[in-house]
């Protein structure tokens, strides 16, 4: 039997403390008998300054080897979760994997929007309209509807259940994926 390989999905790459933060994924992931495959690490081992597309290919590889990805959603950079991590999301999840994904931040996207393009005024049909005119999903979720209903059939979004934001690099919600998988 293989050991599953886990494509850890996320703005991690970004952070100041990546490398431990991917190293602690990576540890979490063997606990429960999994790989887990940072794209860093591809990244770093990578001869000379990598490309944007060097990068972009070897995430590709390293996507198609693994068996599923655990996304961190947390917003990044804005009211929605990283674009990259986004796209990476779609591809699993239209290559027929298993997506699994968290967000450390409790407040549903809706809300996130209406702070961000205050103020909001009633629009057409009950709709909410930002102050740029266009309408907030108003669907009560924690990002955008096409994530989280991609993650819907194994369990949905994860999110912090105590009403208190976590920081971006908090591993609870990560590992309670690994839970779920290793349930499956």
């Amino acid at each position: 039997m293989t050991t599953p390989g886990i494509y850890l999905a996320g703005p991690d790459v970004f952070f100041p403390n990546a490398l431990d933060v991917l190293a602690a994924k990576k540890a979490l992931c063997a606990r429960y008998g999994c790989t887990g495959l940072p794209p860093l690490d591809v990244e770093l081992g990578a001869k000379g300054k990598p490309t944007s597309i060097s990068i972009f290919e070897r995430n590709l590889a390293l996507m198609r080897r693994a068996d599923i990805v655990i996304a961190n959603l947390t917003p990044f950079r804005g009211v929605s979760a990283d674009p990259g991590t986004v796209f990476e999301l779609g591809w699993f999840h239209g290559a027929g994997k298993p997506v699994y994904g968290y967000s450390n931040v409790v407040t549903p996207f809706e809300t996130r929007v209406a702070v961000a393009f205050a103020p909001v005024a009633d629009g057409p049909a009950g709709r909410k309209l930002a102050n740029d005119g266009m309408s907030i999903e108003g669907f009560g979720l924690g990002d955008n509807l096409m994530i989280d209903e991609a993650l819907r059939p194994l369990g949905g979004l994860i999110r912090p259940t105590d009403g208190k934001n976590r920081p971006i690099d908090d591993l609870v919600l990560f590992e309670e994926c690994l839970k779920r998988f290793a349930r499956s």
